[in-house]
């Protein structure tokens, strides 16, 4: 999927968004313990997925930082939206491995640190960002999923693109799609049989 398209539709909402952003913070060695302990409980099953849970205490815990580059900076797409709240996106395959649904919960607890270490009072989501909904119409259920997400930080299909236009888009967006796939199919056949001819 093209960030680029991701960019589009949330600065024609009137939001300010970038792709490949860089969040730059630092978080304490306390706050570092934390998250590793939200991580390895909701990893055991010994807690269950909260992000407003996870993000408070996240923000009792963390220090003020300097904007400071960390292994975890990168977000693929960074949406601020007209109510100032900002939200951190890593876009992800529909259909990944447990071991990477492990991995990406904890970057996205890292970035909560992160940018509440540079300003403690802003509204932060950080989420995955999954394009397309493999098993729709039914809903996204996939065995990876686990105790690992709430519905605010797992954006499916759907959800993942109304939230980043700012209203419901998603019906016509996908009929957009398929109109210009189906022109695009046209096109293909006209050149393969052009190159064809030719051949012959």
């Amino acid at each position: 999927m093209s960030l680029t398209i991701v960019k589009i539709l949330a600065e024609g909402a009137g939001y300010e968004a970038h792709t490949q952003y860089d969040l730059l913070g630092e978080i304490d060695d306390k706050t570092e313990a934390i998250i590793s302990k939200i991580d390895m409980d909701l990893r055991a099953g010994k807690r269950s997925p909260d992000m407003e849970k996870e993000f408070e205490e996240i923000k009792k815990s963390i220090q003020k930082g300097k904007a400071l580059e960390d292994p975890d900076k990168r977000v693929d797409v960074y949406v601020n939206k007209k109510d100032g709240t900002e939200a951190y996106f890593d876009i992800t395959s529909p259909k990944p491995n447990i071991k990477e649904f492990v991995a990406l919960k904890k970057k996205l607890l890292r970035w909560i640190g992160l940018r509440l270490s540079t300003d403690k009072n802003v509204k932060v989501i950080t989420a995955l960002g999954l394009p397309y909904n493999p098993y729709y119409p039914k809903p996204y259920n996939r065995w990876t999923k686990g105790n690992m997400y709430d519905s605010n930080q797992l954006m499916v299909g759907q959800d993942f693109w109304n939230f980043v236009a700012g209203e419901d888009i998603y019906d016509d967006f996908i009929d957009i799609f398929k109109e210009v796939g189906d022109e695009l199919r046209e096109k293909i056949k006209e050149i393969a049989k052009k190159q064809n001819d030719k051949e012959l």
